[in-house]
């Protein structure tokens, strides 16, 4: 039986609101535009300003403290409506107090104001508290959308987004699921984008593994090559705990800016008794207060997670093998992307597996029948650079050749050799066992005394290729 899950949402927008002296423009317009500065906001404020310079406000800053205790009272307007609908509001600093048991209304200067219109807008980010996944919580978010978008004119435009963080409770998913999760986020990242739109597809902030984890940052380093989506999957096979999953699935540059965010569950594996969340952190979707979509993410997520930790083995295993059928992917070049069309046929994602195929395999059929008529065509991603890895020994080749060898028969000896030398590398220490016929590959034989590691190294072969066993 799954563990029991649960959730937070992040919801990112732009709240609009009108000075005192601004005039409503639209006379049919009934939610909340004016927010009267309040008692309470004031001597929020004055505080900051008092403790900033010493118990006294300079003259010439009143305005400053004016306008900020206008958006404070924007925010506990918020609060008071969250309040009247059941939810708790942490006891308030400026950026919340991190209270795990309630809601947090916070400021948010990530997002980007909404021009051309005649509301002033601020930019808002509302936190739920750590809720069970269970049908009561799923009613709350739909309550508190509507609520907010009924009292507010709202605008969640395409510098926000929708963040869910997931966990088992107060403890990390175990080593076995969220390795097994982040193999499937691997494995169909591209029939996971098909979900949002290309704005997210390609947004910094929510980056994809195959682009911006440290594993695909590492494996060129060592290999030469960027990873397939099959090496892929091998290197996070071989991780033997946690702690080497998350690693791998951690952003190279050390920063949350990944679709699919385990910094969180990272840190609180290494220090267990740290104020870190155990969560993976999910940022790919759009910024919305659709109620109805929001839920839908949140199941779809927490379907997945549960059959990760319920599915047989076997199973899991044949359905990464249909990774096998991913033969290129799109690139930013539309000339190369149109190419690779007409010679190896469309992506699985937008033809043969797609991620209503992945879902109803899952048996999540609920959400694929929810995402359907939903999907989005896959933007094309820049590509990795190459890194150069290995050099070649141009000397003592020419040296160890007829004087007669012309260069392009060296230049023909050179490329063969180290395309077959960097392809045996990876597959050597997977075929090592010559008894079931296998592959006994010595990267340091002499018949490769030509090709060395540029950063002075040894040669290494891959680890073993294990399957998942109960």
């Amino acid at each position: 039986m799954a563990s029991p899950i649960t959730f937070g949402v992040e919801l990112e927008f732009n709240l609009a609101y009108l000075d005192a002296d601004n005039i409503l423009e639209d006379p049919t317009e009934t939610r909340q535009l004016f927010f009267p500065t309040t008692a309470e906001a004031t001597k929020f404020i004055e505080q900051i300003y008092r403790d900033t310079y010493g118990g006294s406000i300079p003259s010439h800053l009143s305005e400053s403290v004016a306008k900020f205790a206008y958006q404070k009272s924007i925010q506990y307007a918020v609060r008071d409506t969250l309040i009247s609908i059941g939810c708790p509001v942490s006891g308030y600093s400026w950026n919340g107090d991190g209270d795990p048991s309630a809601w947090d209304i916070l400021d948010d200067s990530s997002i980007s104001a909404t021009y051309g219109t005649a509301y002033n807008w601020f930019p808002m980010e509302i936190n739920s508290p750590a809720l069970p996944f269970t049908p009561a919580s799923l009613e709350l978010i739909l309550k508190v959308c509507t609520t907010i978008t009924e009292k507010y004119l709202t605008d969640p435009n395409e510098s926000t987004g929708l963040h869910v963080h997931l966990s088992a409770g107060t403890t990390t998913f175990d080593f076995r699921t969220m390795q097994k999760l982040f193999v499937i986020l691997w494995t169909f990242e591209t029939q996971i984008s098909s979900l949002h739109a290309e704005v997210r597809q390609n947004n910094y902030y929510c980056r994809g593994l195959r682009e911006a984890s440290h594993m695909a940052d590492e494996f060129p380093r060592t290999w030469g090559v960027n990873p397939s989506n099959l090496q892929g999957i091998v290197e996070f096979y071989n991780c033997e705990n946690i702690e080497s999953v998350l690693r791998a699935a951690e952003c190279a540059q050390r920063t949350k800016v990944l679709a699919f965010n385990g910094n969180n569950a990272l840190e609180k594996v290494r220090y267990p008794a740290s104020n870190s969340k155990p969560t993976v952190e999910v940022r790919q979707h759009a910024g919305t207060l659709d109620g109805e979509r929001i839920v839908s993410w949140i199941k779809l997520l927490t379907g997945i997670i549960q059959r990760m930790e319920t599915i047989h083995p076997e199973s899991f295993l044949q359905l990464i093998q249909l990774a096998e059928l991913e033969k290129w992917e799109k690139v930013e070049e539309v000339s190369k992307n149109s190419f690779n069309q007409v010679n190896l046929g469309p992506i699985p994602a937008e033809s043969t597996l797609t991620i209503i195929d992945i879902l109803e395999y899952l048996d999540l059929h609920e959400s694929a029948d929810y995402y359907r008529d939903r999907l989005y065509k896959i933007k094309g991603k820049s590509r990795r650079p190459q890194l150069r890895t290995f050099s070649w020994n141009t000397k003592a080749h020419k040296s160890s050749r007829s004087s007669t060898a012309s260069k392009e028969v060296l230049k023909a000896e050179k490329t063969g050799m180290m395309k077959v030398f960097q392809s045996l590398m990876l597959v050597g220490a997977v075929c090592e066992d010559e008894d079931v016929g296998g592959l006994n590959f010595n990267p340091d034989d002499r018949v490769w005394s030509m090709i060395r590691r540029v950063d002075g190294r040894r040669h290494k072969l891959t680890p073993l290729f294990r399957p998942f066993s109960e």
